[in-house]
């Protein structure tokens, strides 16, 4: 199972996005076992979504970000104490648009995807 851990993020049921402390942290961790190797497709969703999130983070918003990956193992870290106007409501975006998505795969392969709101 892919366990996904949305740190300092609070989200509704409309997506609406708030950030409960100065920093967020989006961790991914583990495999779905839906598929063998290379063509899982539910380690395949995930895996582009949170990995457009740490691109889009960077390149397009150019907010700094602290990443860690290794097999199995994402985590994106992002201090937003400071962040105001554009920047914050973009971010807020971006995350809300990541947590559709993957609400959306653990809808059409239930247990496969396990999203810990902390």
């Amino acid at each position: 199972m892919i366990t996904v851990r949305l740190k300092g993020i609070v989200v509704n049921e409309l997506y609406d996005i708030e950030f409960s402390g100065d920093y967020v942290y989006i961790i991914t961790e583990g495999h779905s076992g839906t598929g063998i190797k290379g063509e899982d497709l539910v380690c395949a969703g995930v895996s582009s979504l949170t990995q457009s999130y740490i691109v889009a983070v960077s390149r397009v918003l150019k907010i700094r970000q602290d990443v860690a990956q290794r097999d199995g193992f994402l985590e994106s870290a992002v201090a937003v104490g400071r962040l105001t106007g554009e920047s914050l409501s973009m971010l807020k975006a971006v995350i809300g648009m990541v947590v559709a998505g993957l609400r959306e795969i653990q809808a059409v392969s239930p247990g496969s995807i396990e999203i810990i709101y902390e």
